[in-house]
């Protein structure tokens, strides 16, 4: 049993990236995940930027003094970022520090500066900070001062040599299925994709296939790239069954729309399909089945059956996911998914609290 600890854990996000004025990112899902997690454990405050003023209540925050701007040069919120790290460490002298997946190699460097006695673990999702000379060098540096390494799966861990733990992007807590669902023949739509869109999500292949039909379809996000929103909005164009959003989406509206699907497809390819998706964990938190590819990302999915994986968009019999049945069983896996979690929970207390590898 996870005992009661006198040390604070800290969960921090140097970055704290705004892009035109919106945060984006899962750092505040991570950071209230964690914060559930642990609450009943320990004290527990978030560090970041400003930007999660607007998240987060006043005691349970550790406030940085910068956001990242898109609107600043490289250079300025590398500085920014340090000096966060540097009123970090001032203000965490003993405690155990939690760092997000963001500014990872700035991340490093702080840690090799500055860190004294705080137990430092690290959420990793893959290893970009290792793929390069000059980044393996700069992890080198910070290697002996870092306790472990929270991340997906083995083969991550293992790159990073030490001790790491294997968990779920988010782990399930009880606190993200709140509201009650909305019942089948309810939902405003039968498919949707909520969340930033990029070329290897696979959000083109999905609105063209969806375009030869007559379901209730919502795509809402921001476009990286603007050839590609204007080629979605091609696609669209007088198609009255399809509600294309090409828009940054605050938290309320990326979980109702969630909520408001029968199901959300991920068409995941190329190296997205190949690194963990918290977005995965958001839809079915929310009670929502999934349709995607049959791909490392969507390993939940297929292990527990709570959508339907394909190989390929345009081989799917869609009017199979309209029979209230079929998604009934898939509501019930998601239910047997949520339960598994509580091992990922006892887990990652475990790792953190008392220092048991997985």
């Amino acid at each position: 049993m996870v005992q009661i600890m006198a040390k604070r854990i800290i969960v921090a996000d140097i970055c704290s990236m705004v892009i035109d004025g919106n945060a984006v990112g899962h750092y505040f899902t991570v950071a209230q995940n964690y914060l559930d997690l642990f609450k009943s454990a320990c004290n527990v405050k978030i560090a970041g930027g400003p930007v999660y003023k607007d998240k987060f209540k006043e005691e349970d925050l550790l406030l940085l003094d910068y956001n990242a701007e898109s609107s600043c040069s490289s250079i300025e919120n590398k500085r920014r970022e340090l000096c966060n790290l540097r009123k970090l460490f001032d203000l965490c002298k003993d405690d155990v520090i939690v760092f997000q997946s963001s500014a990872v190699s700035t991340v490093y460097i702080g840690i090799a500066l500055w860190a004294k006695k705080q137990d430092i673990y690290m959420i990793q999702y893959n290893t970009m900070s290792l793929d390069s000379t000059i980044k393996r060098f700069i992890y080198k540096t910070a290697k002996s001062k870092i306790k472990g390494m929270i991340c997906p799966d083995d083969l991550i861990g293992r790159e990073y040599q030490i001790p790491y733990s294997v968990v779920t992007d988010y782990i399930y807590t009880g606190s993200q299925n709140e509201k009650a669902l909305i019942p089948f023949e309810s939902k405003e739509y039968d498919f949707g994709f909520f969340g930033i869109i990029t070329k290897d999500k696979g959000v083109l292949e999905v609105v063209q296939r969806l375009a030869k039909t007559n379901y209730r379809v919502v795509i809402a996000g921001y476009p990286v790239d603007a050839e590609l929103g204007e080629k979605l909005k091609n696609v669209c164009q007088n198609k009255k069954n399809i509600n294309l959003k090409l828009q940054y989406l605050n938290e309320e509206e990326y979980v109702n729309g969630i909520r408001n699907c029968k199901y959300c497809i991920l068409n995941y390819s190329g190296a997205y399909s190949e690194h963990s998706s918290g977005v995965i964990y958001d839809i079915l938190f929310n009670g929502t089945p999934v349709i995607g590819t049959d791909c490392k990302a969507l390993k939940a999915v297929a292990e527990f059956k709570a959508g339907y994986v394909y190989h390929n968009i345009e081989d799917i019999d869609l009017e199979t996911f309209m029979d209230e049945k079929v998604y009934d069983a898939y509501c019930h896996n998601i239910l047997l998914f949520k339960k598994a979690q509580d091992s990922y929970a006892q887990q990652i207390r475990s790792f953190v609290l008392e220092g048991k590898k997985s």
